[in-house]
């Protein structure tokens, strides 16, 4: 009944973490619009300096529900720091902390949480698999000129323990630095002006996601911006040693500042929705998830 648990928790968490992944923002290039503002022509992509640091301060909570009636609801806090180490004339090399973390988790009866401003925490059943994460700097290349991210050291560890969080650190969020640092910068693409419409899509596995673009404003050097996200597909993932297959599909609103000479995003609001359905150890389970985020950047 135990592993059972933590599949259906598993499984939560994943949804969650799937619909923030949705919404990771990209730039395109389709102008339908036209007014006064404009972002120049002459875009030199992501201006850095070496030495700065950028504090990612992100806060979640989603609202899931699982078939027989079972809920769950989940509040997540973290600080992300980014630092410049060096450069070159394509690349960034970027290192990327995870400085703080918290969470709570209510599921059938049972209530779930870690501090890690609490000493007392490190030790609870939680705390010793996320505590682990903390403080550890991965090293990454992040393109000047698209802003895509290059992994180049990630301090994972490889061994499976009997610690039933053991790796929902990336299902909750806390531990996904690659889409953190990505979704820090975000190059428009030139030319835009306020009321401009555009529409960029990706394809990660056999998931795909349409964005739609809307330049609302620019402000000095802030362009405000809104965006709809659509995403749908299947895939396979292992919870704790089972094989499972997914199928899913979400829809994201939300707002994002950006700081149109050096492409540096200010914050970023988004409110999703999704659907997915999770075959594992022959049942089927379907989840619905509601996830509300905020990311601010401080530079």
């Amino acid at each position: 009944m135990k592993k059972y648990q933590f599949l259906l928790l598993s499984a939560c968490l994943f949804s969650s973490l799937l619909a923030c992944k949705s919404t990771k923002q990209t730039a395109a290039t389709v102008n339908t619009g036209n007014a006064s503002s404009s972002v120049s022509s002459a875009k030199a992509g992501i201006i850095l300096k070496t030495g700065q640091v950028i504090t990612v301060t992100s806060s979640s909570s989603s609202n899931s529900e699982l078939a027989m009636g079972m809920e769950m609801t989940n509040t997540t806090a973290s600080t992300n720091i980014l630092k410049v180490i060096g450069a070159d004339e394509k690349n960034y090399q970027i290192s990327n902390t995870l400085s703080k973390f918290a969470v709570s988790i209510k599921m059938m009866g049972q209530d779930q949480s870690y501090d890690s401003e609490k000493p007392e925490d490190k030790d609870n059943e939680m705390g010793k698999e996320i505590s682990s994460k903390l403080n550890i700097p991965d090293t990454s290349f992040l393109d000047r000129l698209t802003g895509a991210v290059i992994a180049k050291n990630n301090n994972k560890n490889p061994e499976e323990t009997e610690n039933p969080f053991a790796g929902l650190m990336s299902a909750m969020g806390g531990n996904d630095k690659d889409a953190v640092m990505e979704s820090a910068f975000f190059i428009l693409p030139a030319d835009k002006k306020a009321g401009d419409t555009w529409k960029d899509s990706t394809v990660t596995g056999k998931i795909k996601t349409v964005k739609t673009y809307t330049l609302q404003s620019i402000s000095g050097n802030v362009a405000t911006l809104e965006f709809k996200s659509v995403g749908t597909g299947s895939g396979e993932m292992e919870m704790q040693g089972n094989e499972a297959a997914f199928t899913m599909d979400t829809n994201a609103t939300g707002t994002m500042l950006v700081d149109i000479k050096t492409s540096l995003v200010n914050k970023v609001t988004t409110d999703t929705n999704m659907n997915m359905n999770l075959d594992v150890m022959g049942q089927s389970m379907p989840i619905t998830s509601k996830v509300n985020s905020t990311v601010t950047y401080q530079y």
